[in-house]
């Protein structure tokens, strides 16, 4: 196995330590071994720092911190940026999972097509449903305006170019999105992976479960990339029919 240098994989925290034992186990798992992984508390009310502290007493490759404050994912995905040592970022929610083989195949395909981010599949967990989500062929900053295929689970990039990109702390939803859209700005290419390598777990709490309520933060994440008055509502009726296409069969 190529060891193509160290990833930093970057988790926030809030409230879920009831889930933290299988994501962090999921990145145990992982067939390519050189990495890093930073979990950052936001200041949560249940156990979940002290469950991040045990596991990262167990494996010198797991760092647990906490923010001093409260301040949105944003916020812990930022520290964990600023924290960073790896040559590649990726992200993992504290309720999610990575396949085995997820860092080997993103960064596979990544270097082999001398790409900045790779963009994998994965299925999506529902109370009655699980269904497969297969990112499109073409991903790039004009095709992600009209729906966004990218995940932070599914989302692996160079950090080493964009090292000094991070999260808007003004964004309290959406915030992945804008960061996507940032890194296509910034001249970031994009590589789709066909192959379907996470579980991304929808509660009735996920913030990708309440769709109408993201209506606003999605309008103000066009202008926060840019976007002029009357193209930020072409865009957001665009996402609107492919966020019912993308979840119709997600119950």
């Amino acid at each position: 196995m190529n060891d193509y240098g160290l990833v930093s994989i970057i988790m926030p925290l809030y409230n879920y330590g009831r889930f933290l034992n299988a994501a962090v186990g999921s990145v145990l798992s992982q067939t390519y071994i050189n990495w890093e992984l930073i979990i950052v508390d936001d200041c949560s009310t249940d156990d979940s720092f002290e469950v991040a502290e045990e596991l990262s007493k167990k494996d010198e490759r797991i760092h647990a911190y906490r923010l001093e404050r409260n301040g949105g994912t944003s916020a812990a995905r930022n520290k964990g940026l600023d924290l960073a040592k790896g040559e590649f970022v990726a992200f993992l929610d504290s309720d999610d999972q990575y396949d085995p083989t997820y860092l080997e195949s993103q960064l596979d395909l990544l270097i082999s097509n001398n790409a900045d981010i790779a963009v994998a599949s994965y299925r999506r967990k529902a109370a009655q449903s699980t269904t497969d989500f297969i990112v499109p062929d073409v991903i790039d900053f004009k095709s992600i305006l009209k729906g966004n295929p990218m995940a932070p689970l599914g989302t692996l990039y160079r950090f080493s170019k964009f090292r000094d990109l991070r999260f808007h702390l003004d964004m309290r939803k959406c915030e992945d999105y804008v960061f996507f859209l940032n890194l296509f700005q910034l001249g970031a290419v994009a590589v789709p992976n066909k192959a379907v390598l996470g579980t991304l777990n929808i509660h009735e709490d996920s913030k990708s479960k309440k769709k109408l309520k993201l209506i606003k933060w999605q309008y103000r994440s066009y202008k926060a990339v840019g976007v002029n008055w009357f193209m930020r509502w072409y865009y957001l009726f665009c996402w609107g029919v492919y966020g019912m296409k993308k979840y119709r069969n997600v119950k």
